[in-house]
């Protein structure tokens, strides 16, 4: 198992990043179910979680985006804060900014 965390201060957010091939022990260690897709984006109180399976046969870098959006969605939701349909560039940066640190700190490694 592979991880990686880093705190986004702006958003006052813990961000983990974890790669693992097993669900059993992202169940076992974090309550969380993880599908057979290959990812998936969790909010546990004030932290974000985005566990990704490299080892899953059609896994791609298109699937860790994917979790990227929904980690941002799911910081959204958790502050209340609405998506600017016209203005939607806070949300891009920030999926931007998820996507360049689960990139170059975990994956890249």
């Amino acid at each position: 198992m592979k991880r990686y965390s880093v705190r986004l201060d702006l958003y006052v957010t813990m961000f983990h990043f974890i790669d693992c091939n097993s669900r059993d022990k992202i169940f076992k260690k974090y309550g969380i179910e993880f599908n057979e897709v290959g990812g998936v984006a969790s909010l546990s109180g004030t932290d974000i979680y985005i566990f990704i399976n490299t080892k899953y046969k059609n896994w791609s870098l298109d699937i860790f985006v994917h979790e990227c959006v929904h980690a941002a969605n799911e910081l959204f939701l958790s502050l209340k804060m609405e998506h600017d349909k016209k203005n939607d560039e806070s949300f891009a940066y920030l999926v931007g900014w998820i996507f360049m640190e689960g990139y170059y700190n975990l994956l890249k490694k």
